[in-house]
């Protein structure tokens, strides 16, 4: 055997080694040998965590932060996130008085109550997916509120009023409370507990509050959570829908020489949302888009969604982001 060989094999002992004591430490701090398997395919390592002095508690020295396995223990699953909002964008988490996980950032307060809220947080402060400079007073049109993350993100702009819509009922709750959270921005939001869709109807569908980043018309997404689970609190939920056109007509008539942004994160409902104002004309009163966009079905194709705005008077950008969604940004090329 030569000696480089022998430095390969080595090497690859020590490697080992340090994967098998890595998983065997892991496995002690979260009683939870599976566990701690997930959490070392997500890049977890000993080094980031330590058992607390208190029974199931957890230390996240990089964080400055100490969670109760059993009610905040979702965050180590997203780590990788929080580490990123940390590190560019100044993050910090905290426990709050009534043992709710909080992220400080970019001038808001945001409770947290899955991995999934982490992921969102990055698309909103690190990815800068609706990052956008207002000209004047504008009314935002935020279709797919979720927990309000993008909503109060809107809100920092003095110029701007934000209608947020959200039809499932536990999530509104869980946005309500985040607007809560900040006094100084949620005088700018107007929350909605419906959907906005190419009708007006009420559809049953499966909803799950640990996945709901991804609950739509369509059903839940699987791809919204790092480990793909399946949810532990799915259940059905009737949803209330109204035809898009009417409510942009509504908004126009009391905001009536605001520009109008229209913001479409809705699992799917965009392309009907898009038809619907296309058909009707009120596409070309709005000034911009900002759409992520889902293959949801097999007739999902965001070129629909770019024909129709072009064909409205728009220069529209398409990229992909993690499959299968992508993103879509559309400016007026002209006013009138």
């Amino acid at each position: 055997m030569g000696e480089g060989n022998g430095i390969v094999i080595v090497n690859a002992a020590r490697w080992v080694t340090n994967k098998i004591v890595d998983f065997i430490d892991l496995s002690t701090i979260v009683d939870s040998p599976q566990w701690a398997r997930d959490l070392m395919r997500l890049g977890v390592t000993r080094s980031d965590l330590e058992r607390g002095d208190r029974k199931d508690s957890i230390n996240i020295p990089s964080l400055n932060l100490i969670i109760d396995k059993k009610k905040q223990g979702f965050v180590l699953d997203a780590l990788i996130y929080a580490m990123n909002l940390r590190d560019h964008c100044k993050a910090s988490f905290r426990i709050d008085e009534n043992g709710q996980l909080v992220a400080d950032i970019g001038g808001i307060h945001a409770l947290l109550s899955n991995s999934g809220d982490l992921m969102t947080l990055e698309d909103v402060f690190l990815r800068n997916e609706y990052d956008m400079t207002l000209t004047g007073p504008s009314v935002i049109v935020d279709v797919g509120m979720n927990v309000g993350f993008a909503t109060l993100f809107f809100a920092r702009d003095r110029n701007a009023v934000v209608f947020g819509y959200e039809p499932f009922g536990t999530t509104y709750k869980q946005a309500l409370k985040n607007l809560d959270l900040n006094n100084e921005l949620k005088g700018r939001i107007r929350p909605n507990q419906y959907g906005l869709a190419g009708s007006t109807r009420k559809m049953d569908v499966p909803y799950s509050f640990e996945l709901n980043r991804s609950a739509g018309i369509f059903g839940l997404s699987k791809d919204a959570t790092p480990r793909g689970f399946r949810a532990r609190d799915e259940i059905m939920e009737q949803i209330q829908l109204i035809d898009a056109t009417e409510e942009i007509r509504r908004i126009r008539s009391k905001f009536p020489s605001h520009d109008m942004i229209l913001k479409l994160d809705c699992e799917g409902a965009e392309y009907e949302i898009v038809d619907s104002l296309y058909r009707s004309g009120e596409l070309r009163g709005i000034k911009a888009l900002l759409v992520e966009w889902h293959l949801r079905r097999p007739d999902n194709n965001p070129e629909d969604i770019v024909r129709k705005c072009e064909a409205s008077g728009f220069i529209v950008g398409l990229r992909r982001t993690r499959d299968p969604t992508g993103s879509l940004f559309a400016i007026k090329a002209h006013s009138g």
